[in-house]
């Protein structure tokens, strides 16, 4: 996790006025993991978003309501979440380069334009973004990934990350308590053409293995002819699947695929991560 939103209504007697509960969060995050982070404050989601981008990677930015209308006015329209490629072309062709150029143009205007986007767009352009702070979504998948300090499609490599990467992934479901049926391959080209695969397996997968070999299967399917310069792994489609039961099967289960990933697991949770690595791995410099 990267970024979060919080609403702080009403929070003032408690912490203080925005700029100052913003500089106590930063304070604390330094605190606990000694890690910088930068603070935007605003009367609304996305402006708040935009507002942390401004004084990265240790500061605060703090949009007052009286302040929103001039800041809209001169703000990049690609600086709004979500316009960017095919949106932004026609904005550009349309003459509209900030946000303030789309109230230029009446509502009905947008609607033919860019349909249901762009009368979300005409909304934002007046400072109007009504949606609420989620608290907690289910997460959807788990991934990793890696920019290579050299470009390679050396086999021997690209497996070792593969491992590495699978491992991460399987660590992050084991440890929320869920499975996955569909495993993707991401991969970004020495010349940022990017590219990714996928695979739905039978049955939901969270050890290391399945999805270490079903990664590495995909990744063959390339049929690599230029270097890589990103790699990553994804696990999608959480949740069990009904299965018909035969009446071959043996009496005694066979032993779960992720057992010997969650005794891994448990000795890393104790000694840490570097306590025990598999052997494909020793000597791996990430």
């Amino acid at each position: 996790m990267d970024e979060a939103y919080l609403d702080a209504t009403g929070l003032a007697r408690l912490f203080g006025p925005p700029e100052e509960l913003a500089a106590t969060i930063r304070a604390e995050v330094f605190r606990e993991t000694e890690l910088t982070c930068s603070v935007g404050v605003a009367p609304m989601r996305f402006l708040a978003k935009i507002a942390s981008d401004y004084n990265k990677p240790n500061g605060q930015t703090i949009i007052r309501s009286a302040e929103v209308r001039a800041f809209l006015d001169q703000l990049p329209v690609q600086k709004i979440p979500g316009v960017g490629g095919r949106t932004l072309e026609i904005l550009n062709g349309l003459g509209v380069r900030l946000a303030g150029d789309v109230l230029k143009h009446p509502q009905e205007f947008w609607r033919q334009q860019l349909g249901e986007r762009g009368l979300w767009l005409f909304e934002l352009a007046q400072g109007v973004d009504d949606r609420p702070v989620t608290p907690f979504t289910p997460p959807k998948s788990s991934s990793a990934e890696n920019t290579f300090a050299h470009d390679t499609r050396d086999p021997a490599v690209l497996r070792r990350w593969l491992l590495l990467q699978a491992e991460r992934v399987g660590a992050d479901l084991r440890a929320q308590g869920v499975r996955g049926r569909t495993v993707t391959l991401k991969a970004t080209f020495a010349d940022f053409r990017k590219l990714t695969r996928s695979r739905t397996l039978s049955e939901p997968v969270n050890d290391t293995r399945s999805i270490f070999e079903t990664a590495l299967a995909l990744l063959g399917e390339l049929g690599l002819r230029q270097n890589l310069r990103l790699i990553g792994v994804g696990v999608s489609q959480f949740g069990e699947r009904p299965r018909q039961l035969s009446l071959l099967e043996p009496d005694t289960p066979a032993r779960p695929k992720a057992a010997l990933d969650q005794a891994l697991d448990a000795v890393r949770g104790r000694f840490g991560k570097g306590a025990i690595v598999r052997g494909d791995l020793l000597d791996f410099d990430e």
